[in-house]
């Protein structure tokens, strides 16, 4: 089965037997397949977010061994005492919201994951139906809510340094201690977010809305309308 958190270093990858593994795939291209859906009137003019974020941030599980060192150096940077002295506390819960972003995913996938093998739903083709019990089991509206606040700070953080800050990409790297720019994958993660959110900078103000909107939406069809005052 897999690892916990606690067993594992900060930003590595699950370390799951072959039935999870699949189980966890299967997750993985539901949860692809239908935020595909649910943006579909953006996949013209989005089609490089779609790419950056399936390719380079939620990213299939054959791919996350792959990247782990690259993601384990986020980590490590993140929390790193120098890094924390030379920039804001604001930065330090931006940067603290990804990681925890990253940990409930794989979290909350591998729990989908696991209920769908107990239930020997695994290895069908994954609907609607099976997903939304496995998920409404295995989690709750509270958590999902939670992760969507991580998912609109992180692209908060995108925004501000897009159209907030007064420097261009090749300025911040120039000024990013170089102790900082040892890994050479995540220093290319790193400029491809800049360079494609900066294709949309006028609009991320509207994409994030739309998302908190449509995964508002979401979570009701699965966990039922919440009374709301």
């Amino acid at each position: 089965m897999d690892q916990t958190h606690r067993d594992r270093p900060a930003g590595a990858a699950p370390r799951v037997d072959a039935e999870l593994f699949r189980a966890w795939v299967m997750v993985y291209d539901y949860q692809k397949a239908r935020l595909e859906r649910t943006y579909q009137d953006f996949r013209e003019q989005g089609e490089d977010l779609r790419r950056f974020f399936f390719g380079s941030v939620y990213l299939h599980p054959d791919k996350r061994a792959r990247f782990e060192k690259r993601d384990m150096a986020f980590v490590r940077i993140s929390r790193n005492w120098l890094f924390r002295r030379l920039t804001t506390r604001e930065l330090h819960e931006y940067l603290d919201t990804v990681i925890r972003l990253q940990q409930i995913t794989d979290d909350y996938d591998l729990r989908v994951a696991r209920n769908l093998m107990a239930q020997g739903a695994a290895g069908a083709p994954l609907g609607d139906d099976a997903f939304g019990r496995a998920y409404t089991q295995e989690t709750t509206r509270a958590g999902r809510q939670t992760q969507i606040q991580f998912v609109l700070k992180t692209f908060e953080l995108c925004n501000r340094i897009v159209n907030e800050l007064p420097l261009n990409l090749e300025q911040i790297l120039r000024y990013t201690p170089r102790a900082f720019l040892g890994n050479a994958e995540l220093v290319d993660l790193c400029v491809q977010a800049h360079r494609t959110f900066s294709r949309h900078g006028a609009r991320l103000g509207e994409y994030a809305a739309v998302l908190k909107e449509r995964e508002a939406a979401y979570i009701d069809s699965m966990f039922g309308k919440e009374e709301r005052a």
